[in-house]
């Protein structure tokens, strides 16, 4: 456990950051983005409960010139992890220690470039990051470096970009009712290459696909339905199919993944496989209803290494979330095929249950990367439209050299996102 200095220091880098949040960030992150059409939810007359900054403060360093627009936005995440463990967790993965931490800082500068044909560009400087690889040991990255524009045939994406898998991966993270993403295992955050994207059968549907190339060919694809839409998207089904081919020009694979924590080292692991390459394939469902919500998606990976006979892994979850003070569902981008943030109306800010249950499973044929099932249980206080504070337990059974361990991370998040 963290000592109180310790702990004295956290809270204070927590206000120290969020006073620079609410005084500094006068722009709009591609989080706080509606639906293509949406109307913002309306704001209670007396103002929220906990105090923000102003709509006025937060837009007057945006430019918005004939030639070209700027757009700043600002993005802060700070967690504290209690992590406990069994016996065999630690003979497993080591001591996992108690963890503060700035768990994301990200500055975007986004915008039309009139002068240039109307293409739009988007730059966002990075600390750590939801989307960062579990592999990757670095710190500050360029995320979303791209240029992006419209054309008759769909609109066309082109930079460091995110891939076109998976509903963990596309959607927006800080939007969505869980705090960490459990399927990393199977995609890639970011990569250089080339999107191209529609809307199709009057917005019931889209497709993506992408193509990247830094560490290997790579390319993705995305197809969404909605099958019910009903009441204006106060109630909706979505369904979806994603595919990814994954090569390396290193000549190896390697799979591996936290226990829906940051604060841990890597649970499941392959280590690096002799492989060519690997096709991925995976469904998303999310239903929504007013303030009820189930969302669920499977992926499975065919991995082609004829000296280790051809594995497969797999790995699947069922979120449920609950907006005990009632409300719309989170509204769902028809172009995008992925629903946004939670509209937040009432004063004192809109509270949601999340629960949560999945497993990822690295073992077959000679690899044994390991088993993990987890559960969690999670409590969300959107405060404002721009505040979230999160409380969240999880309960993690790792199966792998020959034993079971337990792992428990109590989680704390304090969010800002403009």
């Amino acid at each position: 456990m963290q000592t109180p200095a310790r702990l004295r220091s956290y809270s204070a880098a927590a206000a120290a950051v969020a006073l620079f949040a609410a005084a500094v960030a006068r722009g709009q992150s591609p989080e706080s983005d509606l639906p293509p059409g949406a109307k913002p939810a309306p704001e209670p007359a007396s103002g929220y409960a906990l105090p923000d900054a102003s709509k006025d403060a937060l837009t007057a360093a945006n430019v918005d010139r004939d030639l070209f627009s700027i757009k700043l936005g600002f993005v802060m995440m700070l967690d504290y992890s209690s992590i406990g463990q069994d016996a065999a967790s630690i003979d497993q993965v080591d001591v996992q220690h108690d963890k503060a931490e700035l768990r994301e800082m990200r500055i975007t500068n986004r915008g039309d470039l009139r002068f240039f044909g109307g293409w739009q560009y988007q730059v966002n400087l990075q600390f750590k990051g939801l989307d960062r690889d579990p592999t990757d040991t670095g710190h500050w990255t360029l995320n979303d470096v791209s240029l992006t524009r419209d054309f008759a045939f769909g609109t066309l994406t082109f930079g460091k970009i995110k891939q076109t898998f998976s509903y963990e991966m596309v959607a927006q993270n800080g939007n969505e009712p869980e705090s960490e993403r459990l399927l990393t295992p199977f995609f890639k955050s970011r990569d250089i290459g080339v999107r191209l994207e529609d809307a199709a059968m009057n917005e019931r549907a889209t497709w993506a696909v992408g193509v990247y190339d830094r560490d290997g060919l790579q390319a993705s694809a995305r197809v969404t339905a909605l099958p019910i839409w009903r009441d204006d998207g106060h109630s909706y089904l979505h369904i979806a199919y994603t595919i990814r081919y994954n090569s390396t020009s290193e000549g190896t694979l390697r799979f591996a993944g936290k226990p829906e924590s940051n604060a841990t080292d890597l649970y499941v692991d392959t280590g690096g496989l002799p492989a060519d390459h690997a096709w991925h394939a995976g469904f998303e469902a999310l239903w929504a209803s007013g303030p009820y919500s189930v969302r669920a998606e499977a992926i499975e990976a065919r991995v082609a290494a004829s000296s280790l006979g051809h594995p497969t892994f797999s790995g699947w979850y069922v979120l449920g979330s609950w907006t005990i003070t009632g409300g719309d569902p989170r509204p769902y981008d028809r172009k995008a095929g992925y629903a946004r943030r939670i509209p937040v109306t009432r004063r004192n800010g809109e509270i949601e249950l999340v629960a949560r249950v999945g497993r990822v499973d690295l073992d077959d044929g000679t690899v044994r990367g390991g088993t993990l099932d987890k559960w969690y249980l999670g409590a969300n206080w959107w405060a404002t439209q721009r505040w979230r504070l999160t409380l969240g337990y999880g309960d993690a059974n790792l199966d792998r050299f020959g034993l079971v361990g337990n792992t428990r991370i109590l989680l704390t998040r304090i969010q800002w996102i403009y």
